[in-house]
């Protein structure tokens, strides 16, 4: 029998990958795991993963208005829309 696969868990960011149970791991201090058995290339892993802060939620971004999308709504969604 078939099985589906795991569904991406966004709580925890695994997105359903996961790391070989044999490769050697650093986390960088924002917990981001960069496996490689190769230690020159896990510290150039971990020197990209600390380059930027894109790791941590900030909130919402601040758009200019002419850069949000709009979204245009079905007539009488109120009425079709059913809560989940």
């Amino acid at each position: 029998m078939l099985r589906d696969p795991p569904k991406p868990v966004l709580g925890g960011l695994s997105l359903g990958a996961e790391k070989p149970e044999d490769a050697p791991t650093t986390v960088t201090k924002d917990g981001v795991h960069c496996c490689s058995s190769n230690k020159t290339f896990a510290k150039k892993l971990v020197t990209l993963a600390e380059k930027w802060d894109i790791w941590r939620d900030k909130g919402v971004i601040k758009l200019p208005e002419d850069e949000k999308m709009t979204v245009d709504l079905v007539e009488n969604w109120q009425k079709e829309y059913k809560a989940g």
